[in-house]
């Protein structure tokens, strides 16, 4: 995977993986060996003891990521979800700053009719309207923002399925 990353210009500094995968790293006899010695094979191994070896040969860090959304099926049923699936390992090239990017920040259909691009509106991001109505009595407000993500180095990313036995 790393070879995939190089071979695109991009040097892969961070690994984000679930809990189900760095359990299995940790249990890995190579890496205990690597870690402890020969004497160290099946002693536990805590992260950053695994991030300082993997750090040291191969250059990046593993962070690991069981967060979940949910989503509502055509059928109605909210179903869980999580965002990197526990047999992944996806290997990432950050930037400088450590991010995977920024993004870019659009015009709303709302600020276009406030009126022209001014110095102010660059700074702006959120736009608020509020307006009332008569019958019922009500003020609304509303705040809208338009946001691209923007990921220069998209190929730095290389996604592998780990199959365990």
């Amino acid at each position: 995977m790393r070879d995939i990353a190089k071979d695109a210009g991009y040097t892969p500094t961070k690994v984000i993986t679930s809990t189900k995968v760095m359990n299995n790293i940790r249990k890995n006899k190579g890496v205990q060996t690597a870690i402890y010695g020969t004497n160290g094979v099946g002693t536990f191994l805590a992260n950053p003891q695994i991030d300082a070896l993997m750090l040291a040969m191969f250059g990046f860090t593993i962070e690991v990521n069981d967060e979940r959304y949910s989503y509502e099926t055509a059928a109605g049923v909210i179903t869980p979800k999580r965002y990197i699936e526990d047999n992944k390992f996806v290997m990432l090239s950050t930037l400088a700053n450590g991010t995977m990017g920024s993004g870019l920040w659009g015009i709303t259909p709302e600020e276009s009719k406030i009126g022209p691009w001014s110095a102010m509106s660059a700074k702006q991001f959120v736009t608020i309207t509020q307006w009332e109505t008569p019958d019922p009595v009500a003020t609304w407000t509303k705040a809208s923002g338009l946001f691209i993500p923007a990921m220069p180095n998209a190929k730095g990313i290389v996604i592998g399925t780990i199959t365990m036995a």
